[in-house]
């Protein structure tokens, strides 16, 4: 083998190596981002079993405080009780001096529906869509179902499932509670409420009420009211 032939064979070698070489790295450089993307996969999936988690304990807390807050207990708390009776004595208030505003206050529809549902011939009747079944259910936070189709009489009548609402408005009342005491009928907690009422400006003399509770699933809420 010549002298020429040596140098040929050892530079074919050296860039054999050099070849092998680049090889390697290349493949070493996807090893590296297979080994970071599987990395990456595994901490995003503890991140969000984590926030998962977290979340998860958060919705218990926030249950949890919605319940004592609603009195989702079998003991009777007769504070709680009141102060159930004097947002539902609000919420009424509203519903009885404008039905239909009360609807749209809920959710329920909007101003340029109602006026696109058809009326009684004498108008004082307005013919919704509006499921009968969704404000009992709204209402129930405060009412048992039977009691709002008492209450609301008049006011939103069930037709084949959707509501009939009264166009009817009158003043707003509002109930201020001066006092409240405890006590048993019928084996039922009851409330009796003394306070007053505010019409057009002018606050009546103290008046009282006696308010029922049954427990609903948990929850005490107004049975009746009378």
């Amino acid at each position: 083998m010549t002298k020429k032939d040596n140098e040929n064979k050892i530079n074919n070698d050296i860039k054999t190596e050099e070849n092998s070489d680049e090889k390697v790295a290349i493949v070493d450089l996807k090893t590296i981002v297979v080994l970071l993307i599987v990395v990456a996969i595994i901490i995003g999936i503890y991140v969000y079993a984590y926030i998962n988690e977290n979340k998860k304990e958060n919705e218990v807390v926030l249950n949890t405080e919605l319940s004592v807050e609603n009195n989702n207990s079998n003991d009777f708390n007769s504070e709680t009780a009141k102060k159930l009776v004097d947002k539902y004595l609000s919420e009424r208030a509203i519903a009885l001096s404008n039905p239909k505003s009360y609807l749209q206050k809920l959710g329920l529809s909007t101003n340029k529906k109602f006026d696109s549902y058809s009326k009684s011939d004498d108008e004082s009747v307005i013919k919704t869509d509006i499921l009968y079944e969704d404000i009992r259910n709204i209402m129930q936070q405060y009412i048992t179902k039977d009691f709002f189709t008492k209450e609301f009489k008049g006011i939103y009548e069930a037709s084949n499932g959707v509501t009939h609402v009264s166009n009817k408005t009158e003043p707003k009342k509002n109930y201020k509670i001066v006092r409240y005491e405890e006590k048993k009928v019928n084996n039922k907690p009851v409330l009796t409420i003394w306070y007053t009422l505010t019409e057009n400006g002018n606050e009546s003399d103290e008046l009282s009420m006696d308010v029922e509770f049954s427990n609903i699933q948990g929850s005490w809420i107004i049975s009746d009211i009378r």
